[in-house]
């Protein structure tokens, strides 16, 4: 056989191979066209349990964090910390500089001991003073005096000690610790910075428990309760669903947005989550069985009559085409709940209801199994 031939055998060959594609869409058509209707795809009505819910989003938060300052206004000399750096409860974060702290308290006490000696001297001349002033050896001028030096002798020590005993603490201060287990974040200072009680040094926070604070409606927080379970997911984690509890719902709506803060936990998944995360969370408002339920992609859109009135076609026992005017109600997923213009049993058209018109011939096709690929 010569290349031509051999060329000419295939051209041929392409457009049969391309009509066989084709038959069986007309036939089908054919078919249609010869029981005098239209192919539609449909769907038993039926009850089920529905559950409304509703779907808001927030970022996620570390349950419990704080902002660490020193309380001393010193130099920096310790502060081997990073963002990032796990630290334990009571560990020393941070340290100033306390030479000055403690070379106060050292001075303060010298001064303390030469004005207890002062006092042991003037407790010995008021003595003295008060035995003369009995023989009317002295004038009772003489003994006040006395008296006067030592009480402001004894009041000048008390205010020494309580100098000594501040200067003590705030030495003790020198040291910042972690109040918590937890992690370094948004470090402002570094070594050698001057850090005072209005300086924050960074922030610490547990990120094994996260938080999400989310705003509901007036409407909505009623039909809520703490203890419920609700679900939430990430986009950082596609597909993963987390399990949380609403823990808490603040007793009070705000006056201008008329919405009701609740707070929501969950486990971080061993470091899966993470504070910043953008989470989407579903909270289930209620449930209810034996419910009458419509698939979405069946409900034609009715114009101008809101979201809550469909179209729909139905098949009736004659193979005909039924128009009708559906109420709805709550969603689930991708069925909405029948109040009203459907009855279980019925076979509502999913496919093919957009040419339809009232009273139409139509042919239900049955869904194409699908064939193992090694029968094939």
């Amino acid at each position: 056989m010569t290349v031509r031939r051999c060329l000419s055998l295939l051209v041929l060959a392409v457009p049969l191979s391309l009509g066989g594609c084709t038959r069986e869409s007309k036939a089908n058509a054919q078919s249609a066209e010869q029981a005098g209707g239209t192919w539609v795809r449909t769907e038993v009505l039926e009850r089920r349990t529905i559950a409304s819910a509703i779907q808001l989003t927030a970022a996620l938060e570390p349950v419990t964090e704080v902002t660490l300052y020193s309380q001393v206004a010193e130099r920096i000399v310790h502060f081997p910390l990073e963002n990032g750096d796990a630290v334990r409860k009571g560990q020393v974060i941070a340290r100033v500089r306390s030479d000055s702290l403690h070379q106060a308290e050292r001075q303060i006490g010298a001064e303390i001991e030469s004005l207890d000696v002062q006092l042991g001297s003037n407790r010995r001349e008021l003595a003295r003073a008060r035995t003369l002033a009995r023989g009317n050896v002295i004038t009772r001028q003489s003994l006040d005096q006395a008296e006067a030096t030592y009480l402001a002798n004894a009041a000048r020590r008390k205010s020494l000690e309580a100098s000594r005993q501040q200067i003590s603490i705030n030495a003790g201060k020198a040291a910042v610790t972690a109040p918590f287990d937890g992690i370094i974040a948004n470090r402002r200072l570094k070594l050698g910075d001057m850090a005072s009680p209005q300086t924050p040094l960074c922030t610490l926070m547990a990120v094994d428990r996260l938080k999400l604070e989310l705003q509901l409606s007036e409407a909505q927080v009623t039909r809520v309760k703490p203890g419920q379970l609700v679900r939430v997911q990430v986009d950082a984690l596609p597909g993963q669903v987390f399990q949380a509890e609403l823990t808490r719902i603040l007793p009070y709506v705000d006056p201008t947005l008329h919405t009701n803060a609740v707070e929501v936990t969950l486990d971080s998944g061993r470091g899966r989550l993470k504070p910043g995360m953008y989470a989407r969370v579903e909270i289930e408002l209620d449930r209810r069985t034996d419910v009458l339920v419509a698939p979405e992609s069946a409900l034609l859109l009715d114009t101008g009559s809101g979201d809550q009135q469909r179209q729909a076609f139905v098949v009736d026992r004659a193979g005909k085409a039924r128009r009708r005017t559906v109420h709805l109600g709550a969603r689930d997923g991708s069925y909405l709940e029948v109040l009203e213009g459907l009855s279980p049993g019925e076979r509502i058209v999913t496919r093919g209801q957009h040419a339809l018109s009232d009273g139409q011939t139509v042919q239900i096709q049955k869904p194409r199994k699908t064939q193992p690929e090694d029968a094939r």
